[in-house]
């Protein structure tokens, strides 16, 4: 259901493109996981877990490493009643796919510090399946760079939101 929220208010700082980091991470071992991104990213971002910057602890370990994130993967999804049993780890890894992934956790966590709201009012306004087709169009305009182009991203993603 798309929300009524605020065009890009503000910058990000260091810690909150670590953050965003940590996101696009954690969206990329989920996808390494074999677990879809269009169920993950809709019940990470519903989830009590996709307030990364209200716990201290997420914020000191913004750097994780595999295990701890693919813990975390795990626990995100117990919190919202589905669990890893019900996916194995990739063969075969598209790096495309891998790319889309960080880009979607990174870009999902952009929007929610830039405007101050809710992950819930994220997802609304930008469902996954919207999301894939912004980066497809984003994609073939030039190469990506993140944390640079963040900002930048954020801004398109309003335009092509309408």
């Amino acid at each position: 259901m798309k929300r009524n929220i605020e065009q890009i208010s503000r910058t990000l700082g260091e810690t909150e493109l670590a953050l965003c980091r940590l996101q696009g991470n954690i969206f990329a071992k989920a996808y390494f996981c074999g677990i879809p991104l269009q169920t993950f990213a809709g019940n990470f971002m519903s989830s009590t877990a996709a307030m990364l910057d209200r716990n201290q602890d997420y914020i000191n370990s913004a750097n994780l490493g595999g295990n701890l994130v693919r813990n975390f993967v795990i626990a995100v999804l117990a919190l919202t009643g589905d669990g890893l049993g019900n996916y194995s780890p990739l063969e075969v890894i598209e790096t495309d796919e891998l790319n889309y992934a960080f880009w979607l956790g990174f870009i999902y966590r952009c929007e929610q510090l830039m405007r101050c709201v809710s992950s819930k009012d994220i997802i609304g306004n930008f469902p996954e399946s919207f999301m894939r087709i912004s980066y497809e169009k984003i994609v073939e305009t030039g190469e990506i760079h993140l944390p640079d182009d963040a900002e930048e991203i954020c801004r398109r993603l309003d335009i092509l939101n309408g």
